[in-house]
């Protein structure tokens, strides 16, 4: 179940595609429920829901502190408690306009539409029996136990469309008396009902979490939390703007208030996507990390510039996104850095770049930058397309893959993709394919090989996005480059001892969860013993 709470679109298909013989025991109309879920992971409060299920609509109101979400949903059910439309509304901290809505429409397709944020839409098929499963919304759970067949008992199987990624995963649910497993993608989830058969319990042993039922859940007291946004004692910020070409992008400084000569500043360079200066992306990804990183070097004697993204943010002026290439990205931290380095508060600068902003570092170092070295935070070894193939084969199955493949060169030389599936089709956008021909084209081991600066290379040893292998390419192409692996890290460099992607979602979603002490310390002593 906890697989983040975005209305993002990566999806993932698989298992056999069963239909039940016999109708299901409990029909819509003959259960009724109100109340909510309190769900707790180990000692600590997750999440709250509040809901109301009149037999054929459930309404209800998801709360996720740490993550400063909100969700209200309303699923409209037909007779025999298949949903037919599905209506989520999504509002951050105290806001009280969502940020962003998701309308679906089911039959034999899932029909969604996502506005703001982003607009989206797109059509999963499906198969029968099937449903709706919100992340921690353990109401839609409830209301799909009710269809269980015990006449029939027995393993039964379900396919849930779950919003994060608009993907169809299988389900399987074997119920006894008043209790039962389900199986998840792998995880089992063990359940407890009341004599009604509506679920009281759902404990997830996997992932330390557990839902339990109770009679009166009050939303509106729940602290959602809002990610601290007042630098620590001892540091400063201010906004910082530059120019790059025809654009105005701005920034944040974060500077030692108690440094008394010209300091170092490190530039930290984003990732891949919409990822904003804080190192956010609307409900999606959450960490804080390029917010965290500043104000843990600024307490340790080093300024920093955070910049959002062409696009994002307050950037001003005008440009074409479907001519933005990989060299515009690097074009735009170059001009960062000659504006760092022309003001006189910065004896001189160096990059940290992370994920894709890695791959900026070098270019924009062998580019003419005016840096004193680089770090590269979780970035490729192998190309592009070799990492994102590698990610996608492990969330999608064989024949989705070899649509991926046969797809792929034709949008790259400029032609039309074709048929893609729907899981594939935010990969082949044509307003993306200059940016993708650019990214491609790039060998990142071969570009840092040019680099002359120091570099120093550091990798954590549970991120599933990159792994250490890209580390030790990387590490192969430039040899006189520092390497730092950290232990339980993951791509964000919050604390994770596994590589699960569903035990991870805290880490990527939760601003009040700190980046790994390990990485600040490389940072720090590879600064300090720069010439």
């Amino acid at each position: 179940m906890q697989d983040g709470t975005h209305m993002g679109r990566r999806m993932r298909t698989g298992g056999a595609l069963l239909l039940l013989a016999a109708a299901p025991t409990l029909l819509a109309g003959q259960v009724r429920s109100s109340g909510g879920y309190v769900v707790r992971q180990g000692d600590r409060e997750i999440a709250r829901e509040r809901y109301e299920f009149d037999g054929s609509i459930l309404t209800s109101t998801l709360a996720v502190p740490a993550q400063s979400l909100v969700i209200g949903g309303r699923t409209v059910y037909d007779g025999n408690l298949s949903p037919t439309e599905y209506v989520a509304t999504a509002t951050l901290g105290a806001d009280t306009v969502p940020f962003q809505t998701l309308s679906v429409a089911f039959a034999d397709f899932a029909r969604w539409e996502v506005t703001g944020g982003g607009d989206q839409s797109g059509s999963t098929p499906l198969a029968r029996p099937y449903s709706v499963l919100r992340n921690l919304s353990f109401a839609h759970l409830a209301v799909l136990l009710l269809r269980y067949d015990r006449r029939a008992g027995g393993r039964q199987e379900f396919h849930l469309w779950i919003p994060r990624g608009a993907v169809v995963v299988p389900l399987g649910v074997q119920l006894s008396g008043n209790a039962g497993t389900l199986d998840l993608r792998g995880t089992p989830i063990n359940v407890q009902l009341a004599e009604s058969g509506w679920a009281t319990r759902f404990d997830i042993p996997a992932q330390g979490v557990v839902a339990e039922w109770a009679g009166e859940v009050d939303i509106e007291t729940v602290a959602v939390a809002e990610p601290e946004r007042v630098p620590p004692a001892g540091v400063g910020e201010e906004t910082f703007t530059f120019a790059s070409g025809d654009l105005q992008i701005e920034g944040t400084l974060a500077v030692p208030l108690a440094a008394r000569a010209p300091v170092r500043l490190g530039i930290i360079v984003a990732g891949s996507g919409a990822t904003d200066r804080d190192g956010n992306s609307g409900g999606a990804l959450r960490s804080d990390m390029y917010l965290q990183l500043a104000w843990r070097l600024a307490e340790r004697g080093i300024a920093t510039l955070r910049y959002d993204k062409r696009g994002l943010g307050s950037t001003a002026g005008a440009f074409d996104p479907a001519t933005v290439t990989l060299g515009d990205f690097a074009g735009d931290l170059r001009a960062a850095a000659e504006a760092a380095q022309a003001d006189g508060r910065f004896s001189d600068v160096v990059i940290l770049g992370h994920s894709e902003g890695a791959s900026l570092a070098s270019i924009a170092a062998n580019g003419g930058a005016p840096v004193r070295a680089i770090a590269l935070l979780a970035g490729m070894g192998r190309p592009f397309l070799d990492v994102l193939r590698g990610q996608l084969a492990e969330q999608l199955d064989e024949e989705t893959m070899a649509a991926f493949d046969a797809a792929m060169p034709r949008y790259l030389a400029g032609e039309d993709p074709g048929e893609v599936p729907s899981e594939l089709q935010v990969f082949f956008a044509p307003v993306n394919q200059r940016f993708m021909q650019s990214a491609v084209a790039f060998d990142p081991a071969a570009e840092l090989a040019r680099v002359s600066v120091p570099v120093l290379i550091v990798q954590g040893e549970t991120d599933f996005q990159i792994g250490v292998e890209d580390a030790e390419l990387l590490h192969t192409a430039k040899p006189d480059a520092e390497l730092v692996i950290i232990p339980a890290a993951n791509h964000v460099f919050k604390h994770a001892p596994s590589r699960d992607r569903a035990a991870q979602a805290a880490q990527y979603s939760d601003p009040s969860l700190p980046i790994v002490a390990q990485l600040v310390d490389a940072i720090v002593e590879w600064v300090e013993a720069l010439p």
